[in-house]
Protein backbone atom coordinates (compact mmCIF):
# COMPACT_ATOMS: atom_id res chain seq x y z
CA UNK A 1 0.00 0.00 0.00
CA UNK A 2 1.01 3.60 -0.89
CA UNK A 3 1.38 6.42 1.08
CA UNK A 4 -0.43 9.23 -1.13
CA UNK A 5 0.74 11.59 1.57
CA UNK A 6 4.46 11.23 -0.27
CA UNK A 7 2.58 12.81 -3.28
CA UNK A 8 1.48 16.45 -4.74
CA UNK A 9 -2.08 16.76 -5.65
CA UNK A 10 -2.42 19.92 -7.70
CA UNK A 11 -6.49 20.40 -8.20
CA UNK A 12 -7.08 22.51 -11.68
CA UNK A 13 -10.42 23.45 -13.38
CA UNK A 14 -10.10 24.97 -16.96
CA UNK A 15 -12.75 27.07 -18.58
CA UNK A 16 -10.65 27.46 -21.76
CA UNK A 17 -10.63 25.30 -24.45
CA UNK A 18 -6.83 24.01 -24.97
CA UNK A 19 -7.10 24.12 -29.25
CA UNK A 20 -4.68 21.01 -29.02
CA UNK A 21 -3.44 18.05 -26.83
CA UNK A 22 0.08 19.89 -26.84
CA UNK A 23 -1.43 23.16 -25.92
CA UNK A 24 -2.75 21.10 -22.47
CA UNK A 25 0.45 18.81 -22.26
CA UNK A 26 2.07 22.29 -22.20
CA UNK A 27 0.13 24.03 -20.22
CA UNK A 28 -0.24 21.55 -17.47
CA UNK A 29 3.90 20.45 -17.38
CA UNK A 30 4.69 24.08 -17.17
CA UNK A 31 2.21 24.48 -13.56
CA UNK A 32 4.67 21.37 -12.17
CA UNK A 33 7.61 22.90 -13.86
CA UNK A 34 6.81 26.51 -11.98
CA UNK A 35 6.33 24.84 -8.53
CA UNK A 36 9.91 23.13 -9.09
CA UNK A 37 8.00 19.49 -8.94
CA UNK A 38 9.73 18.36 -12.43
CA UNK A 39 12.79 19.14 -14.94
CA UNK A 40 12.79 21.39 -17.64
CA UNK A 41 13.10 18.11 -19.81
CA UNK A 42 9.75 16.87 -18.48
CA UNK A 43 7.61 19.20 -20.90
CA UNK A 44 9.56 17.68 -23.65
CA UNK A 45 9.56 14.14 -22.64
CA UNK A 46 5.59 14.33 -21.78
CA UNK A 47 4.75 15.33 -25.54
CA UNK A 48 7.18 13.12 -26.83
CA UNK A 49 5.38 9.86 -24.75
CA UNK A 50 2.31 11.02 -25.37
CA UNK A 51 2.80 10.77 -29.06
CA UNK A 52 4.24 7.47 -28.88
CA UNK A 53 2.22 6.16 -26.58
CA UNK A 54 -1.20 7.54 -26.57
CA UNK A 55 -3.14 7.90 -22.96
CA UNK A 56 -6.58 8.87 -23.30
CA UNK A 57 -9.51 6.61 -22.16
CA UNK A 58 -12.64 6.09 -23.63
CA UNK A 59 -15.34 5.18 -20.73
CA UNK A 60 -19.19 5.47 -21.17
CA UNK A 61 -20.15 8.92 -20.68
CA UNK A 62 -16.78 10.56 -20.46
CA UNK A 63 -12.58 10.09 -21.29
CA UNK A 64 -9.84 10.84 -19.48
CA UNK A 65 -5.99 10.69 -20.37
CA UNK A 66 -3.31 9.78 -18.27
CA UNK A 67 -0.16 12.04 -19.32
CA UNK A 68 3.54 10.54 -17.19
CA UNK A 69 7.05 9.77 -18.81
CA UNK A 70 9.72 9.05 -17.55
CA UNK A 71 10.97 9.48 -13.79
CA UNK A 72 14.52 11.23 -14.82
CA UNK A 73 11.88 14.12 -15.75
CA UNK A 74 10.82 14.30 -12.11
CA UNK A 75 12.05 15.66 -8.96
CA UNK A 76 9.39 15.15 -6.68
CA UNK A 77 6.14 13.25 -6.98
CA UNK A 78 2.94 15.07 -7.99
CA UNK A 79 -0.27 14.61 -9.60
CA UNK A 80 -2.13 17.19 -11.45
CA UNK A 81 -6.41 16.56 -12.07
CA UNK A 82 -7.38 18.93 -14.27
CA UNK A 83 -11.13 18.99 -14.55
CA UNK A 84 -12.10 20.29 -18.33
CA UNK A 85 -14.82 22.54 -19.10
CA UNK A 86 -14.63 21.85 -23.21
CA UNK A 87 -13.16 18.57 -24.05
CA UNK A 88 -9.73 18.58 -25.70
CA UNK A 89 -8.72 15.44 -28.02
CA UNK A 90 -6.17 12.82 -26.83
CA UNK A 91 -5.19 9.68 -28.82
CA UNK A 92 -6.64 6.61 -27.31
CA UNK A 93 -4.36 4.54 -25.15
CA UNK A 94 -3.45 0.78 -26.91
CA UNK A 95 -4.81 2.23 -30.58
CA UNK A 96 -3.28 3.41 -33.40
CA UNK A 97 -5.10 6.67 -35.54
CA UNK A 98 -8.05 6.41 -32.71
CA UNK A 99 -9.09 9.54 -31.02
CA UNK A 100 -11.35 10.71 -27.78
CA UNK A 101 -12.27 14.11 -26.18
CA UNK A 102 -11.32 14.24 -22.86
CA UNK A 103 -12.81 15.58 -19.87
CA UNK A 104 -10.25 14.86 -17.16
CA UNK A 105 -6.27 14.40 -17.63
CA UNK A 106 -4.39 13.15 -14.61
CA UNK A 107 -0.73 14.59 -15.16
CA UNK A 108 1.80 11.80 -13.52
CA UNK A 109 4.85 13.07 -12.23
CA UNK A 110 6.16 10.01 -10.46
CA UNK A 111 9.50 9.67 -9.40
CA UNK A 112 9.82 6.27 -8.00
CA UNK A 113 9.35 4.18 -10.58
CA UNK A 114 8.38 1.27 -8.56
CA UNK A 115 5.52 3.58 -7.90
CA UNK A 116 4.05 4.44 -11.28
CA UNK A 117 1.75 1.28 -11.87
CA UNK A 118 0.35 0.75 -8.27
CA UNK A 119 -0.81 4.95 -9.35
CA UNK A 120 -1.79 3.99 -12.56
CA UNK A 121 -4.23 0.97 -11.14
CA UNK A 122 -5.60 3.41 -8.53
CA UNK A 123 -6.67 5.66 -11.23
CA UNK A 124 -8.08 3.75 -13.43
CA UNK A 125 -10.33 1.99 -10.51
CA UNK A 126 -11.20 5.71 -9.35
CA UNK A 127 -12.49 6.94 -13.14
CA UNK A 128 -14.24 3.53 -13.40
CA UNK A 129 -16.67 4.91 -11.17
CA UNK A 130 -19.15 7.01 -12.46
CA UNK A 131 -20.39 8.42 -9.61
CA UNK A 132 -17.04 9.75 -8.51
CA UNK A 133 -16.37 10.95 -11.97
CA UNK A 134 -19.25 12.88 -11.90
CA UNK A 135 -18.68 14.27 -8.91
CA UNK A 136 -14.93 15.27 -9.79
CA UNK A 137 -16.82 16.69 -13.15
CA UNK A 138 -19.25 19.11 -10.93
CA UNK A 139 -16.51 20.66 -9.11
CA UNK A 140 -16.06 24.23 -9.23
CA UNK A 141 -13.27 24.90 -6.93
CA UNK A 142 -10.05 23.79 -7.15
CA UNK A 143 -8.97 23.24 -3.33
CA UNK A 144 -12.70 20.79 -3.82
CA UNK A 145 -11.36 19.40 -7.09
CA UNK A 146 -8.17 18.59 -5.02
CA UNK A 147 -9.45 17.33 -1.76
CA UNK A 148 -12.15 15.24 -3.50
CA UNK A 149 -9.50 13.59 -5.98
CA UNK A 150 -6.91 13.45 -2.66
CA UNK A 151 -9.97 11.43 -0.89
CA UNK A 152 -10.92 9.05 -3.71
CA UNK A 153 -7.12 7.88 -4.68
CA UNK A 154 -6.73 7.49 -0.50
CA UNK A 155 -9.56 5.01 -1.09
CA UNK A 156 -8.28 3.42 -3.97
CA UNK A 157 -4.65 2.71 -2.43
Amino acid sequence: MLNNNEIKIIGQRTENKYKDTNEALDSIAQLLLDMGLVKDSYIKAIRKREKTFPTGLEFENYAIAIPHTDSEHVNSEAMVINILDKPVRFGQMGTEGLHTDVNIIVMLAIKNKEKQVPYLQALIEIFQDKEKVNILLECQNNDIIEKTFKNYLKESM
